[in-house]
């Protein structure tokens, strides 16, 4: 098995723990908001504290059931496999 590693790698974005709240209660307004404050960054793929367990932000809106927030947050170009800090999905 070969595997094709991505040179194209943005600096991974942490969020700061208000915000990943945010996105674990669903409260789209901040987290776009949030998200659009820099667009430069790659913040639609940022990932949470140590304190939540380095979670991104798609993980943390599944885990609320937030099924509008993953939507818009795919539709932002959310990575599906972006990895917390225990290597999971």
């Amino acid at each position: 098995v070969t595997v094709l590693e991505d040179n194209n790698r943005r600096q991974m974005v942490v969020m700061p723990d208000y915000i990943a709240m945010e996105v674990a209660w669903g409260r789209i307004k901040s987290v776009l908001k949030w998200i659009n404050t820099n667009r430069a960054e790659d913040r639609v793929n940022a990932i949470s504290s140590a304190k939540w367990m380095g979670a991104p932000a798609l993980v943390l809106a599944s885990i609320g059931g937030c099924l509008e927030l993953m939507t818009l947050l795919l539709q932002l170009g959310a990575n599906i496999n972006t990895r917390d800090c225990r290597g999971l999905t």
